[in-house]
């Protein structure tokens, strides 16, 4: 309950509003409006800032007018845990990078084994090699941001299709590239 001072300084009209969104027992009572979204492509620091300047503790993230997730407090909190140098810890330097994002990369079945490389200076990570799906470029871009030391991924792998089945990996495996159809995407790359 806010003094009568208080009241009477906001105005009606918001006074009216805090106690429709207070005691709402419809959606459209008690939402915030106008929403406020982001893109899937937004940064950590761009959405802290939009819940920061807007007051809210939740905040969609859309795509093409089409809600596809929403970042809570607990989640950004998670980041910065996720992303604080453990005490005492001096990062890494780049070799020692390096080996352990080659040796989280191998340790998972989706990475496809040797057919990512890493390179690194600086904390500058770059990817390099061929994915067969599109997740897991995702997913070996945040194997590399999890390392610590990491400054920065850059995303330099390609996906490549194999009309034929598995040909282009059991070619990879076996050290050999002739004769194998590849199409690499998205340079429209064909070899053969």
């Amino acid at each position: 309950m806010r003094p009568r001072w208080l009241e009477f300084d906001l105005g009606p009209g918001t006074v009216a509003n805090d106690y429709a969104r207070s005691n709402g027992r419809i959606i459209h009572q008690v939402m915030t409006t106008p929403v406020i979204s982001a893109p899937p492509g937004a940064s950590i620091a761009d959405i802290v800032d939009l819940m920061m300047q807007h007051r809210i503790n939740n905040l969609p993230i859309v795509d093409r007018d089409r809600v596809i997730g929403i970042i809570t407090r607990t989640d950004l909190l998670l980041v910065l845990i996720r992303a604080m140098p453990k005490r005492g810890t001096t990062p890494p330097e780049d070799d020692l990078i390096r080996k352990a994002i080659l040796a989280e990369l191998q340790s998972q079945t989706w990475s496809g084994g040797d057919l990512i490389d890493v390179r690194v200076s600086d904390g500058l990570v770059e990817l390099k090699g061929a994915i067969v799906d599109e997740r897991q470029r995702k997913a070996a871009i945040v194997a590399a941001e999890k390392v610590a030391g990491v400054g920065q991924v850059k995303d330099g792998l390609l996906l490549s299709t194999d009309p034929f089945g598995e040909g282009f990996i059991a070619a990879e495996k076996a050290g050999t590239r002739s004769r194998v159809p590849l199409v690499l995407l998205p340079s429209h790359i064909t070899w053969t």
